[in-house]
């Protein structure tokens, strides 16, 4: 989700892109 990756990004910007 754009909103998730947005707040993940912050964190873990990989994370992000493994669960999309």
């Amino acid at each position: 989700d754009e909103t998730t990756r947005e707040t993940s990004t912050s964190t873990l910007p990989i994370a992000s892109d493994d669960a999309r």
